[in-house]
This record gives C-alpha cells, structure tokens and sequence, in this order.
C-alpha cells in the first residue's frame, strides 16, 4: 500500500515480487517498442528503476508491523517483509520464501474463519460467568457419586476434583489466549488456523459424538425419571417398563421438539436448567445431613431395594482404588467446555486474557465447588450403591426426590434439544469437512451437509434421533457412556487439543504477541505434560469404565 503511495512504477514492482516467475520473455516482450512510449516516458522509468531500492528502504521504514499475524493481507506482508526480500535485513531470501509460503498458506484458509475483530462482545463478566455455570453443569453432576463408590475416599476425590477443575480451567483460559493472539473467534477456525484445515473434520467429529453422547445420557436420564415417577403416581409394574417409557417419550415429545427449525422459543430454559441443578443439589446436601437414609433409622429405608440402599463397607477417608480413573473420567465430562471456550471469549464486553482469565477462573471455581458438594452429599447418602443417576437412589416416596426428579426431567426434555441441535451441526460440518476425501462417498457428504428438500432434512433428524434413543436403549447404565465420553472425548478436547493449539500458536505469532495474549500461561513443557496426561488417564479410564461395567 504505502508503495502504490509513492510511485505508480512501485505497482508494477509489487507485482513482480508477488510473483516471481515472471520469466524473461515475458519482461521482453512488456519492453516492446509497443510499450516503450515515448523517449521522456523512457527517461522516468530509467530513474524510476534506479530509485527503486531506496523507495523501498523508505517506505518499510515507516511501515510499523501490524500486532498479530493472522490480520496481515497480502500487501501489508510485503511491506513488512520488503528488506527481507531484497536481502536487506538479514535471512537471505531463502528464509524469507519460505516464512512468506507460510503464511500465505495460513492467509487462504481464513475463509473458514470467523474473525474476532467482526465481533462486539457485549456480554458483561457476571453473565458471562452464570452462562458458562449453566452450560457447563449438567447431568455430568449426577454421575459423580458414582465414581467414588468401590473405595475412593473423600479426600483423594476432593483432591482430584480440585486439580482437573484447575487443569480444565487452565486449558480453558489458554484457548482464549490463543484466540486473541491469532483474532479467531471459533473452535474450527483456531485448529484450522493451528492444526491445519485439512484435519478440521477431527474437530467437527469430536463434537458430534460428543453432542450424540450427550443425547444418549439425556434419555438414559428420562427413562430412569419416568419410571420412578410411574411408580409415584401409582402405575402398576405391569405397564411400566423403562424402555416402553423411553420410546413414548420419545415419539410424543422429542420427535416434534428434534424437528423444529427455530429454538428461540427454547431459549429461557437454560434458567429452568439451572434451577433444576441448584434444586438437586441443595435436596440432596439436605438428605445428607438430616438422616433420612441413615443405615440405623432413615425413614426411607423401607421403600429402597437393596442395591439402592446405603452401604459403606468400602468408604473410607483416605482409600484408594482402580475405580479413581472413573472418577476422573466423570469429571473430565462433568468439566468441558472447551468447544464452547473461542464464542465466550468474543461475546466477552472489553475481551481481553485478562479478563477472560478473571471471568473463567470464577466460572470454574464455583463449578468445582458445586461438584465437590454434590459428590461429597451422594457418597454420604448410599456409599458403594450410589448409582450412576443418583436419583435412581431415592425412595420413590421421598417427595424432595420426587420433586428433583420432575425438575431435572422437565428441564431435560427442553435441553434435549439444545443437545440435538449441535448433534445436527455438528454431522452436518463432519460430513462437509470428509466430502473432499470421501471418494464414491462424495454423494453422501453432500447430502447430508446439504439436504436438498425439507423433508430430506426431516429423515435425516429422525435419523439422528432413532440412533439414540436405539443407543439408551441398549445400554442400560448411562455411567458406561459418561465414562467412555469423559475419558475418550474428554481428556481429548480439555488437555490434548489445547495444549496442541498452544504449541502450535507459536510459529504463528511473534513473541510480543505471545507474551501479551498468553503471558505466564505460555509454558511449553506444562502442555507437552498435559498431552500425555490425556493420553494416559483417557486410555486407563475408558479401560475401567468397560471393566467395571
């Protein structure tokens, strides 16, 4: 740009350096007697070449390289990069072609970025920090009592919680570092940006079977809570059965609710969702403290079966046991959010690391807390029996119980959609990411990445939808598929892909910038320990998830 300024002949040089195998026949034949003009015209393009080195030292003097890489065009790289190019800065062109094919590379797949720069955060700390809560805890807090119970004791399992919650809240926050260094503002535009784009589909993968697990645990969910409250209600165990609720249910009310185009009119469940949380947690630290499931005189003993009823013949204080590494896996489900970590930095009013930092940290330091309460309530009650759905383990005629169970089941019903919506995205996103490598399958991506009809869609939906219900249905305990998620998907997005993301941001930003976006979180030898703590408590846990089972 600043050449242009200076010398209309600057263009023409542009264009040569741009592109360098212009050949010397072509430069003959552009000084053909058709285009030498007339002997003054001549003159000046003889000064003009002459003048040419020192228009460039002067104009990359004045040029202040911009802030952060991934916003230079390719005219400003050239003019930040011009003495390199004509050898004047050290490097040789040598070293220039090749940092200049680099970002080149970079620069054209940013049209599968969204820019941070395009968005006006304005979403203040507060609601930043209850948006985050609520999105974050979820039915994951369920299934914690269940990965102390076979010897786990109350201190490592505090212990444990405290550390991933540091450790996710760690990789949390360096993830907005990295969008902020490279101006990102989406979880597939950072890898791509990182990573690559052509292993974007990794990305999109990971969200779907995330979003179709997530689906799964939700009617594993319903159906437990829907027989429960059968039996609340009266209904003979004659015509109540788990799997016939769950495909009533199913065919009644997901089926319409999966099929809507538009989920505005779903969007103040999200409150209904936390006040469901918040109920079940405060019901559940009161059963705990007023001895109604007390082994000696809980009133409510009577109406439990025995693998419902407390035991505590391996609990203990200190105890350790294989069952640790489910533990860690519920909570590395119970803890994600990472996917979500890019959309929170930009909705952020005034987003900065710093602030971003403060506005996770206090995120999830309460969700941490929160888990720790709940988890510590449950073993309290049951022991060795709390099931993978702790509110499978309260007597029927507990009307707290009965209570939290229509609030998680109501507010289930109306997340599952939420669920089903990024279940949709996200096969639709895989299945355009794999379109360009599927071969004969190349048919296949394109339809489901872009259905031609609306009733192509609706198939598809339903689809999607049997496939879960189908999922829940067979597995009978949830705490097999949020063991398998939180050790396989889990440790994959919260240590592994961030610590990747951030090693990688180096080679494309300059120290400056990294020091400013990152600051002290930058330390390369904690993120090559984190890959091999996902990798290691990923792989045991998914083993003891399936060997308990």
């Amino acid at each position: 740009t600043h050449l242009g300024r200076l010398h209309p002949f600057a263009i023409r040089a542009r264009g040569l350096l741009l592109q360098p195998t212009l050949g010397s026949r072509q430069g003959r034949t552009m000084d053909s007697a058709a285009r030498r003009g007339p002997p003054s015209v001549q003159r000046r393009r003889g000064w003009a070449a002459a003048l040419l080195p020192l228009v460039l030292v002067v104009a990359t003097a004045e040029v202040k390289p911009p802030m952060r890489t991934a916003s230079r065009t390719p005219e400003t790289y050239l003019g930040t990069r011009a003495r390199q190019l004509l050898g004047l800065r050290g490097g040789g062109f040598k070293g220039c072609k090749a940092l200049k094919g680099r970002w080149m590379a970079r620069a054209s797949q940013r049209g599968d970025v969204k820019d941070l720069r395009e968005c006006s955060g304005g979403a203040s700390p507060a609601t930043s920090v209850f948006n985050l809560v609520n999105n974050v805890a979820g039915a994951g807090l369920l299934t914690l009592s269940a990965g102390m119970a076979g010897g786990v004791g109350s201190v490592p399992a505090t212990a444990i919680a405290s550390v991933l919650g540091f450790l996710s809240w760690f990789t949390f926050t360096v993830l907005g570092g990295c969008c902020s260094a490279l101006n990102v503002a989406d979880f597939r535009g950072l890898w791509c940006l990182t990573i690559g784009k052509d292993s974007a589909w990794v990305i999109d993968l990971s969200i779907f079977f995330m979003c179709f697990s997530a689906c799964v645990i939700y009617s594993g969910i319903i159906r437990d809570i829907l027989t429960s409250l059968a039996i609340t209600v009266g209904i003979p165990s004659s015509l109540n059965f788990r799997s016939l609720n769950l495909v009533l249910l199913t065919c009644l009310v997901l089926v319409p609710l999966c099929l809507m185009r538009s989920l505005a009119a779903l969007g103040m469940t999200s409150f209904l969702g936390f006040a469901a949380v918040a109920y079940t947690m405060l019901f559940t630290v009161f059963r705990a403290l007023d001895g109604s499931y007390s082994p000696a005189s809980g009133k409510f003993l009577a109406g439990l079966a025995q693998e419902q009823a407390p035991s505590f013949l391996q609990t203990s204080r200190w105890g350790l046991s294989p069952r640790v590494f489910v533990l860690t896996a519920n909570l590395g489900l119970a803890f994600i959010a990472h996917y979500n970590a890019p959309r929170y930095f930009a909705e952020l009013r005034g987003h900065s690391p710093r602030r971003f930092t403060r506005m996770s940290a206090t995120a999830f330091g309460i969700l941490t807390l929160l888990y720790i309460t709940m988890m510590l309530a449950g073993n309290a009650l049951f022991g060795d029996n709390a099931q993978s759905n702790i509110l499978s383990n309260f007597a029927t005629t507990d009307m707290l119980a009965v209570g939290g169970r229509v609030a998680t089941g109501v507010s289930i019903i109306f997340g599952y959609p939420l669920a089903f919506c990024g279940l949709f995205d996200a096969l639709q996103g895989t299945a355009a990411s794999l379109a360009e490598h599927a071969g004969t399958l190349r048919w296949l991506c394109n339809w489901v990445s872009a259905p031609p009809t609306t009733w192509h869609e609706d198939l598809l939906r339903l689809t999607l939808l049997s496939g879960a219900t189908a999922t829940a249905l067979a597995v009978r305990d949830i705490g097999v598929v949020v063991g398998l998620t939180g050790s396989l998907i889990g440790a994959t997005i919260v240590y592994i892909v961030p610590s990747m993301v951030a090693l990688r941001t180096r080679q494309s930003c300059s120290p400056d910038d990294l020091r400013k976006s990152l600051g002290s979180l930058y330390q390369p030898v904690a993120f090559y320990c984190l890959i091999g703590f996902g990798l290691v408590v990923g792989g045991i846990g998914a083993l003891e998830t399936l060997r308990s089972a």
